[in-house]
């Protein structure tokens, strides 16, 4: 909790002292030293056992605090406690710098702030459930549907408690030898509910004296009566509820509260230990001059075991759900039997609309679709779209070449007198170099009739036309290539559908072993952290004005609640690597020896610092 970390430092904090205090005992030339203290006074050698015990306990609750689970609480043994207490004096009884002072104090210390780290747990994590209950009373209250439902819910109870009272009202009357009747006690009971009937009617239709007689109004009192039993829970929760967050704040801030900073003059003197067991004393209701410390550890017990705010929470499950468990174990038989006789319909609808539903997701939306993308990437003609096959192209291409080739050798002696190489011709062909055919074929065209009945010019137009088709078929092998290109687009596509069902696969394993569940509530989280922001900025705007002693103790109550609610949230979201540093700024909110000026500032840092990982 956002309070354990103050407490793990005040623990360090005594024994530091203690240990100061021991170091200068030790080398005090007017001091025996420790061993033989330890063996002459039993007394010492109690107190020494005594404290062992207690820095045992605290030990674990230190450990317990140093835990990453923010919701971590380790039970204090209040009977060893008690027990130990009531075996040691008042240090007051020892003289100051004694080592039996020194050693009863520590021991006193520990105690006292064992007593606080349980009754503050006990209410940081109490008063959210309880104002949580009075936004449910709250939205209850206003619809009366839904309070015919909350006194439907609760009419077990009610009606158990109205028993008990009738069964305490006719053992009265038999232990006084009274006669009784059940007229008798219907009367008794009208009397003692008409009260409260006459209150909701007073309220609700400023009725102040009698019952209404009008059916109209009759009718409005069956719809008042259910709400205002919710209104005069609501009015018990809200009160509860102001009453110990005035109580923690108060707690609080005496606690830590510095002399100097009292000003009270009959304070300033006082032990820290006397002034953190008076803040405690404060908190039980208990006199100073008639209580001490035993007290102290006795009401801490009791607010630990029977926690006065478990009362004012909402109603439970079973009280909030058991009409609805009853309709179930009504109707739940008939319809088991219905789906076991529907077993092989239901089987059925099952593999057909799950099974086969997942089986052609898998293999028509994620296998053909990756199958196709890797064919085509790496051109699997098999598989692919073509308008013409890479075969018939260079086929052609390798006919022209021959067909050049061999024309431009047999027709050389008429244009070169130098020999001509067809490997060299071959390749110039095949790069698309064809002078020496172009330059037979321009001379050609000199005698057109002469050169067509010899036959070379119809040779030349042949090889011409073998040429236009190696043409067509390049511009479609070039049509084939972009066909391909966008057949890898088109794969891409297809397999889109079943690229986002396996990120929304991992994304939600991965919320489910970061969070602990499928669905994200990281936008759950992340508006309760805005509303909590919003309620410790307005707290501690409340702050700066000037207001009573209650109204500065219950808005330090509400911003401990506040901040615990921001700390325990904030863990979630906050990477790992940052949440010492998250952890050390929002404990500052609940410092109090900072003012409300900077508290301001750590709110304006937490939003700098950490708004993108909680609010964006």
């Amino acid at each position: 909790m956002i309070i354990n970390r103050r407490i793990l430092k005040s623990f360090e904090e005594i024994s530091h002292s203690l240990e100061e205090s021991l170091r200068e005992v030790a080398f005090d030339s007017q001091q025996q030293l420790i061993q033989d203290v330890r063996e002459e006074n039993e007394e010492l050698s109690r107190l020494q056992d005594q404290l062992q015990l207690i820095r045992s306990i605290v030990e674990k609750i230190c450990i317990s605090i140093k835990t990453d689970n923010i919701d971590s609480y380790c039970s204090v043994p209040f009977d060893l406690l008690y027990n130990i207490c009531k075996d040691i004096a008042d240090p007051s009884s020892f003289e100051d710098g004694d080592l039996q002072y020194l050693v009863s104090q520590a021991i006193f210390e520990y105690i006292i702030l064992l007593c606080y780290y349980s009754v503050t747990n006990e209410c940081v994590q109490g008063l959210p459930a309880v104002y949580e209950a009075e936004q449910y009373y709250k939205t209850v209250s206003d619809s009366i549907l839904k309070s015919f439902l909350y006194c439907l819910q609760n009419s077990v109870s009610t009606i158990r408690l109205l028993s008990q009272t009738v069964l305490k009202d006719v053992n009265k009357k038999k232990l006084s030898h009274q006669k009784w009747s059940l007229k008798a006690l219907s009367v008794d009971l009208l009397e003692k509910i008409r009260p409260r009937i006459n209150k909701f009617m007073m309220i609700r239709n400023f009725r102040f004296v009698g019952l209404p007689k009008k059916p109209i109004e009759i009718a409005s009192l069956v719809s008042d009566i259910p709400r205002g039993i919710v209104h005069e829970r609501l009015d018990m929760v809200t009160q509860s509820s102001k009453y110990y967050t005035i109580k923690l704040g108060q707690l609080i801030t005496e606690f830590d509260q510095q002399p100097e900073e009292n000003g009270m003059f009959t304070e300033v003197h006082l032990p820290n230990y006397e002034r953190r067991l008076k803040s405690l004393q404060d908190f039980f209701g208990l006199a100073m001059s008639d209580s001490n410390l035993l007290d102290v550890i006795r009401c801490s017990a009791k607010f630990h075991k029977d926690h006065p705010l478990r009362r004012f929470t909402k109603p439970s499950i079973l009280t909030r759900y058991w009409p609805s468990i009853l309709l179930c174990l009504l109707y739940g038989p008939s319809s088991v039997m219905s789906l076991w006789n529907s077993r092989y319909f239901i089987q059925d609808f099952i593999k057909t609309n799950v099974v086969d539903f997942a089986k052609g997701l898998i293999l028509n939306w994620l296998w053909a679709p990756l199958k196709q993308v890797w064919s085509t990437v790496k051109h699997d003609e098999g598989s692919a779209i073509s308008v013409t096959s890479q075969e018939t192209l260079n086929s052609d291409m390798d006919s022209l070449t021959r067909m050049i080739v061999s024309f431009v050798v047999d027709n050389s002696d008429s244009t070169s007198n130098s020999p001509i190489d067809p490997i060299l011709l071959s390749t110039k062909v095949e790069h698309g170099d064809l002078t020496e055919f172009m330059e037979i074929y321009e001379t050609q065209l000199h005698h057109p009739i002469k050169n067509i009945a010899t036959g070379g010019l119809v040779r030349s137009l042949l090889i011409q036309l073998q040429k236009t088709k190696v043409d067509g078929s390049m511009a479609l092998n070039g049509i084939d290539k972009m066909l391909k290109s966008q057949q890898l687009v088109f794969g891409v596509v297809a397999l889109s559908p079943a690229l986002v069902i396996l990120y929304s696969s991992i994304v939600a394993l991965k919320r489910f072993v970061k969070l602990g569940n499928v669905w994200s509530n990281e936008k759950r989280y992340r508006e309760q952290i805005s509303i909590s922001l919003n309620n410790v900025e307005r707290v501690l705007n409340y702050s700066k004005q000037g207001a009573d002693a209650d109204e500065e103790h219950l808005n330090q109550g509400l911003l401990v609640i506040e901040v615990s609610n921001l700390y325990k949230l904030g863990s979630f979201l906050i990477p790992r690597s940052r949440k010492k540093e998250w952890f050390r700024d929002v404990e500052e909110l609940v410092d109090t020896n900072l003012d409300s000026g900077a508290h301001i500032n750590v709110v304006n840092r937490i939003y700098h610092v950490y708004g993108r990982f909680l609010i964006h």
